[in-house]
């Protein structure tokens, strides 16, 4: 049987068959009556039938709000005090964002004890202030007479909120050798409104000196009047120079989506009668190549009583990227209102792994006792933005890859995530918020790992990569929406699409992992999803001929977390389509589709309607400078801002191509190679 993936043999690993062509059958039933029998004539007039009137309201109030990147769903019941009325038909909205939930927006009949009850959904993509939606339906009254009515209902659009996190000691927390202090970490939130099922682990993460009487902290909801309160001790025995550690924690936001933090607590225990210098904004900054930022130092006595001299010692050098911006230095007296200052400013041109600045300065303590000490800062100057998924050999290994992104949209600079699995048979990256997932298309009996998930670290990188929970027989798509994910792994050798709740940390638990029936989503053979605008788009074939083929575009039910309500559009691809991604542009939203059986490919671009619906794809067209043999071996699409990449696992265009895309018709051309990322195999893209 043939295979549509591009993950090749590898040593004795054979690349699975990951797609499995399965027929569909359609059962038709029809049913009639005997319309030609001639009815008897009354023996007594009918009596005359008095019109009836429907009346209409929203079940779930008047007053409708989503959360961005989330959906609300209402429901318009529709009833009758006497008789029946027939024929009801709601109007579409025409609101941005808002659609018919089930496709369904009729009745043919409504009475008093048969309401018709129409579900809409309310799925916005960016913050909306409130406005009342006008919802019209037509209707034949109980006379056989055509009538017209309306319900009208508020709605607004809020962003996601976000966790806040508050110290009661603001800035470098100092605590003087021999003496100690609580620390009050409290959680609320941006907005006000509550967000939940905050966790953090600080099992590893206290350095000596610190303590806490919960290391495994939990909260059910904070927000604000409901802040979660962390209490820690710092109580050093021996004397630290300035610095830092961190709290990693998660939550899940106001959208439903799972999202994390870190928290970053700097601190320095000086000996009593001592200088230290005291940095802001922190003792570890990232700043990106072309940005800059301002580092004051802040020269205090550790007890408050005053010092004096306060220099900075000889030979003291500043590194590339940084200058001085203004200077108190050398200062006659150190006290404790910090009027001896020194703001430095870091504007890097390049890209500059992790380092430490580190300025000695002289004084003389209150004593009269001339003393040294040293003003330290961790910098760097990464910018990692896209993610190169590396199927690699037995030779090389594999892996994820990190990557900067050039202005110009070039990949430079890539190196592999230390800490991150799977090595051999990685098949997709997807980010997601504050977490990145990495699958295999491989999984072995050594490694059966097929999912892991990592954090995103504030320079991008991806750090503290863990098993995400479940495990399949290799993932070929994935794709995270909201607190789901979504992903295309054969099970019984046919391709099929498993739904998964992500739990409070992120991970992927197997009891939270269904199956979606084909009653779902109408599906016969899926082969690529992925997930744009608050919904999930399925490519699927429908027989072995890989051509006569399917969209889907789907999103959750509100009523039902297992069950996803989908919209299916018939679509003709030139071949199976290995990935796809969506933009959104000036001219506005389209769908691209990589089309490819190893030999030859195209791009499928898909225009979407205001409600997210494919409207049109074309045949499928190749880049003008590339032939049809370049996209054979294409792999994975990414999109961002107005710049494709495509991952190429073989031939002459091996490796991972950028491509412009017109803003206003979303045609793609121009591909060339985006950089040297150093993949074996580059399977899969992401980008943040």
């Amino acid at each position: 049987m043939r295979s549509h993936s591009f993950f090749p043999r590898i040593g004795i690993r054979a690349c699975k068959l990951l797609v499995i062509f399965l027929a569909g059958l359609c059962l038709w039933a029809c049913s009639g009556a005997d319309d030609n029998a001639t009815p008897a004539a009354p023996d007594n007039p009918a009596p005359v039938v008095k019109a009836n009137t429907v009346s209409a309201s929203v079940v779930e109030g008047d007053d409708i709000v989503a959360y961005v990147g989330n959906s609300a769903a209402i429901t318009v019941a529709f009833s009758t005090a006497d008789g029946v009325a027939t024929a009801l038909k709601l109007d579409a909205p025409a609101a941005p964002g808002w659609q018919s939930a089930d496709g369904k927006l009729a009745c043919d009949t409504v009475s008093a004890t048969q309401p018709c009850r129409l579900r809409l959904r309310y799925a916005p993509d960016a913050p909306a202030a409130s406005a009342p939606l006008t919802l019209t339906y037509t209707y034949t009254d109980s006379t056989g007479s055509a009538r017209s009515s309306k319900v009208t209902v508020n709605y607004r659009a809020l962003p996601a909120n976000a966790a806040t996190v508050t110290l009661n000691s603001a800035g470098t927390v100092k605590v003087i050798v021999g003496s100690a202090k609580i620390v009050t970490v409290s959680f609320s939130t941006n907005d006000g409104s509550a967000a939940g099922h905050l966790h953090a682990d600080l099992t590893a993460a206290l350095p000596a000196g610190w303590s806490t009487s919960t290391p495994v902290f939990d909260c059910a909801s904070f927000g604000v009047g409901n802040a979660c309160q962390l209490q820690l001790l710092y109580q050093p025995l021996a004397s630290t120079e300035a610095a830092s550690f961190d709290i990693p924690y998660a939550y899940v936001d106001s959208a439903g989506k799972a999202q994390s933090g870190k928290l970053t607590i700097a601190y320095v225990a000086p000996m009593p009668n001592a200088v230290y210098a005291n940095v802001s904004p922190g003792v570890r900054i990232a700043v990106m190549p072309g940005a800059s930022r301002e580092v004051t130092f802040t020269f205090v006595p550790a007890d408050d009583r005053s010092a004096s001299a306060v220099k900075l010692a000889d030979g003291a050098r500043l590194p590339e990227g940084w200058s001085v911006k203004s200077s108190t230095l050398p200062c006659a007296t150190a006290g404790p209102e910090g009027e001896c200052q020194l703001v430095l400013n870091y504007a890097p041109t390049t890209s500059v792994p992790p380092q430490r600045l580190e300025l000695g300065f002289d004084y003389v303590n209150a004593n009269g006792q001339p003393q040294q000490g040293v003003a330290r800062i961790s910098y760097s100057s990464p910018a990692y933005a896209a993610y190169v998924a590396d199927f690699g050999s037995s030779q090389n290994g594999g892996g994820p890859l990190q990557c900067e992104v050039t202005a110009d949209g070039s990949l430079i600079n890539c190196a592999k995530v230390a800490s991150a699995w799977p090595a051999i048979g990685t098949s997709r990256i997807a980010i997601n918020g504050g977490r990145a997932y990495v699958t295999t298309s491989a999984p072995s009996e050594s490694n059966p790992r097929t999912i892991s998930v990592c954090d995103v670290n504030i320079d991008g990188s991806l750090v503290n990569c863990t098993e995400a929970g479940a495990r399949f027989d290799g993932i070929i798509s994935f794709a995270a929406l909201g607190q789901d994910v979504y992903l295309v792994s054969p099970i019984e050798r046919i391709n099929r699409i498993t739904r998964c709740m992500m739990d409070d940390r992120g991970g992927v638990p197997e009891d939270g992992c269904r199956q979606l029936p084909f009653d779902i989503t109408g599906l016969v053979v899926p082969s690529a999803l992925t997930a744009f605008k608050s919904a999930l788009y399925v490519a699927s074939a429908i027989d072995r001929s890989d051509t006569g083929a399917r969209l889907l575009r789907c999103v959750n039910d509100p009523n039902n977390v297992i069950r996803n309500l989908c919209q299916t559009f018939p679509a003709v691809y030139p071949q199976l389509v290995q990935s796809m991604a969506g933009a959104s542009l000036s001219g506005g939203d389209y769908l691209y589709l990589l089309s490819s059986n190893l030999k030859t490919g195209a791009l499928v671009k898909c225009t979407l309607a205001e409600d997210g619906s494919v409207s049109a794809c074309d045949g499928g067209t190749v880049p003008p400078n590339l032939v049809a043999s370049d996209l054979g071996p294409v792999s994975d699409i990414a999109i961002s801002g107005k710049t494709a990449y495509l991952a190429v696992v073989q031939g002459n265009m091996k490796g991972i191509l950028r491509c412009a895309i017109n803003e206003t018709n979303g045609d793609v051309s121009d591909c060339v190679a985006a950089g040297d990322t150093g993949a074996t195999l580059p399977v899969g893209i992401a980008l943040r």
